[in-house]
């Protein structure tokens, strides 16, 4: 009896939960980071090649996502970025793929963003996020640069990979196979060239002087853009995309100005823009793994596009700056069109809409609740504003604290900014599918009497929690007998396409003989044999994998070469690549050779 009380109470929460999504008032996707980039400038012809091997144009705020590639011709240039201001700049004749961006670890805090030059030349100024590790690897190389680095890379079709450090200071690895790779410090001011047979040649001072010029105007014609900092509000200049957008774009575009109840705010100087029926009127949207993006055609739109909020007040559009990343579209199950995520957008998820949002303004958690169950049929027990980003979840906070009176005058229409479904219906016809990500509804009150299951059931939640665990268990207990968790190198697995690889990950999985790649449809890292992934791991996989790697101090398998600025010769470190150096390198700590090896230099 006891086990069909359970199984009826398992399947009410199912039915509940599948009530809830089916309810669900509007479908958001938004993250609190970016893992896209955008196309910024491109000169003459260059292409964006997604996964499903569709091709793209490249156009001004392009959106680039994990697992693209940009290619340009032998006629065209283009310049690739990222939402810290991170800049990528390629050649004519270059093929770069993004293969992660803010992809998480298995074995480390990290997050780790890596390209892969597979042709061509590229100029990278790399910019930094909290903890991210940002590499570029080409045929014979792997380069972990640093934040405020700037260097010119070239895959050239001889198999060598030449490197110009321009700024700062970064690591290579090289080597022909996992026991001899090795790695050395590069330094501002000197050309490195990596040859097809994998020895380190410094004084190599080469540079492709058409390609260098073409950039250097570009970089001045960006300076020109900028502004001071000190023109900035405080709130803009926490957050570095906010910041380098603003810097560049918002006094040449628009102008700040001091409003009483949403703070700083911006307002562009185009009066169609501020005035028409929505914001980016002229926008165009593309498919990205799935997901329908917004093309703004504006050339300073990409952040103000995908991050803040935008509200209609008499003076128009105005923008709220705020940090989390959306898509520029939204969708509501009970209406038959897209819309841009306004204000309003943020109102009809969390309230209904603005007219359910002034019931519980004005007449309290009762009326709303019964306004919303008329409505939405189905009952409520409080306005979801969990799931909103946190600057939405500010200016909403704001506005409970302003008279409705107040509101009203302040924000005039409360419309939705719906768009033309002309010029959606093709792209939602098209083959792959649009992906959806409901957020969680405002919970109803039968969620609530789950919360109190019968005495002695387990949770649907729990049950699988604890399954899950006892599977790794075991599965972890067996691979610990063989040696493969912790237990030692084991050569003849082999664990990437690629063994020269900043990745903390790929350092481990060669060590214990697990088999690690990139996912970048999930902008993951996957261990095949051990099937799990970065993305969704548990806690408890996390600390396992983790302790597994801090056992052996996750330490690099490449010795450590110091280069010089020898004009002439090659360097070449002669130590053991047994992994016995200590030393630390971005992303988990292996790669220097501090405290264990001895890392001498031949001569040349």
């Amino acid at each position: 009896m006891r086990k069909l009380q359970n199984m009826l109470l398992s399947l009410s929460v199912l039915f509940i939960f599948a009530v809830i999504l089916t309810f669900t008032p509007g479908n958001f996707v938004y993250a609190e980071e970016s893992t896209y980039g955008h196309i910024s400038y491109v000169d003459k012809e260059a292409k964006v090649i997604r996964q499903d091997h569709t091709e793209h144009k490249a156009v001004v705020n392009l959106p680039v996502a994990p697992g693209d590639q940009v290619v340009t011709s032998n006629k065209g240039r283009c310049e690739l970025q990222f939402d810290n201001g991170t800049i990528i700049r390629l050649d004519k004749n270059t093929r770069l793929k993004v293969t992660t961006v803010l992809a998480p670890s298995l074995t480390s805090r990290r997050k780790v963003t890596t390209l892969h030059l597979l042709e061509g030349q590229i100029y990278t100024m790399v910019q930094s996020y909290g903890r991210e590790m940002f590499q570029v690897i080409t045929p014979n190389a792997a380069l972990d640069l640093k934040s405020r680095s700037s260097a010119a890379i070239q895959a050239r079709d001889n198999g060598d990979t030449f490197i110009y450090v321009v700024k700062g200071k970064f690591k290579v690895m090289y080597g022909e196979d996992t026991d001899s790779v090795k790695t050395a410090k590069l330094k501002s001011g000197n050309g490195y060239t990596i040859t097809a047979d994998h020895q380190l040649r410094i004084g190599d001072n080469f540079r492709d002087i058409d390609f260098m010029a073409w950039n250097d105007y570009i970089t001045r014609n960006f300076k020109d853009l900028h502004y001071g900092i000190s023109k900035l509000p405080r709130k803009i200049v926490r957050n570095s995309a906010l910041m380098y957008w603003a810097e560049k774009w918002s006094s040449v575009f628009g102008e700040w100005v001091y409003d009483e109840l949403f703070g700083y705010v911006w307002r562009p100087y185009d009066e169609y823009f501020a005035y028409s029926a929505r914001p980016f009127f002229h926008a165009d949207f593309v498919r990205v793994n799935g997901e329908l993006i917004l093309v703004p055609q504006e050339p300073w739109g990409w952040v103000p596009a995908h991050m803040g909020t935008w509200i209609w007040t008499k003076s128009g559009w105005t923008w709220v700056p705020g940090e989390a990343f959306h898509t520029g579209v939204v969708s509501f199950s009970f209406l038959p069109y897209y819309a841009y995520p306004s204000l309003s957008s943020w109102m009809y998820y969390a309230y209904g809409s603005y007219y359910h949002y002034y019931i519980y303004r004005n007449y309290g958690l009762r009326a709303w609740q019964q306004a919303y169950k008329k409505t939405y049929k189905t009952a409520v027990k409080k306005p979801s504003l969990k799931r909103l980003p946190a600057s939405v979840r500010d200016i909403i906070k704001k506005m409970n604290n302003t008279p409705v009176k107040d509101l009203k005058e302040r924000l005039g229409t409360t419309r939705l900014p719906k768009f033309d479904m002309k010029k959606l219906t093709p792209i939602l016809d098209s083959k792959s599918p649009v992906k959806t990500k409901p957020p969680v509804n405002p919970r109803s009150s039968s969620t609530v009497k789950s919360k109190s299951p019968a005495k002695g059931s387990v949770p649907i939640s729990a049950a699988k929690r604890s399954a899950a665990h006892s599977r790794w268990s075991l599965q972890k207990s067996r691979l610990l007998k063989k040696g493969r968790v912790g237990g030692g190198p084991v050569k003849s697995v082999s664990s990437t396409g690629n063994f020269r690889d900043w990745n903390p990950d790929i350092h481990w999985a060669i060590r214990t003989g697990n088999k690690v790649h990139y996912s970048s449809r999930n902008n993951e890292v996957v261990c095949s044999n051990l099937k799990i992934n970065s993305r969704s791991m548990t806690a408890f996989q996390k600390r396992s994998i983790g302790s597994s790697a801090s056992s052996r101090g996750n330490r690099g398998y490449g010795s450590s070469s110091s280069s010089s600025s020898d004009s002439s010769g090659s360097a070449s470190s002669s130590t053991s690549a047994s992994g016995s150096g200590s030393g630390s390198h971005r992303g988990g700590g292996g790669g220097g050779s501090k405290g264990g090896g001895a890392a001498g230099k031949s001569k040349q």
